[in-house]
């Protein structure tokens, strides 16, 4: 018998795009429900498992991925601890961190209320 790793516990759909994606990728992924770990009813899951040789390739294309995903969202300490104060003729807006006056109720750059 092959050994085998388990990549995770998804919802039923999301296994299927992931088992779909790595198989135009000549992987071959199992979707495995147990009672121990997978959920039944109206968010049904289950367990995503694949061959031990094609561990790397896996993790590695999922970093890609997760990587890809974040791009463009990094995180803007400042801007999140910024506290609006429509006294104040200096704020910073909390989403995108645009400059902007106490008197106006909506970012001008992303639309964030603050009304």
């Amino acid at each position: 018998m092959e050994d085998k790793f388990c990549l995770g516990i998804l919802s039923i759909s999301e296994a299927k795009m992931v088992k779909s994606k790595f198989k135009n990728l000549g992987v071959e992924l199992d979707m495995l429900a147990s009672e121990n770990t997978c959920t039944t009813g109206c968010s049904p899951t289950c367990e995503l498992w694949g061959k031990e040789k094609d561990k790397e390739m896996v993790i590695k294309v999922m970093q890609e991925e997760f990587s890809h995903n974040l791009s463009g969202h990094e995180v803007n300490h400042e801007a999140i601890t910024a506290v609006y104060d429509a006294e104040n003729a200096d704020n910073k807006c909390q989403a995108c961190g645009a400059s902007m006056s106490g008197d106006i109720s909506e970012c001008p750059d992303c639309g964030l209320c603050y009304g």
